[in-house]
């Protein structure tokens, strides 16, 4: 129920006329929840991939990666909210360790590609 809200809601920001959520800073906040739920919902052992329930747009994902899952889950491991050095700090290394992935990805991928 709540990631089929959640994706309502995201649906009406991004049908809203230009200038209702300036910068989508709404939208944001809504995946920084979203990324702190996830947290939460893997530290308690439930099996549910929250923000795969969402239907973000690939720029949308890329956000949600880099920015919201480290504020969120750096202000849960802080129990408070982040200062602006320790916001930059989470985001500077979640953007590092998104590309890490992408990287280790596209490897796993070159690998495979030639065994088909």
């Amino acid at each position: 129920y709540l990631a089929l809200t959640t994706n309502r809601i995201i649906k009406v920001f991004n049908g809203a006329k230009e200038g209702r959520d300036v910068r989508d800073v709404l939208e944001g906040y809504i995946y920084q929840n979203t990324a702190m739920i996830a947290y939460r919902a893997r530290e308690y052992g439930i099996d549910e991939d929250f923000a795969s329930c969402l239907e973000m747009k690939p720029e949308s994902q890329v956000l949600y990666q880099t920015i919201a899952v480290p504020l969120g889950e750096g202000t849960i491991k802080k129990g408070f909210a982040l200062s602006g050095a320790e916001a930059q700090a989470a985001m500077r290394a979640g953007a590092a360790q998104y590309k890490q992935e992408k990287k280790a990805s596209k490897k796993k991928g070159k690998g495979k590609k030639g065994r088909r």
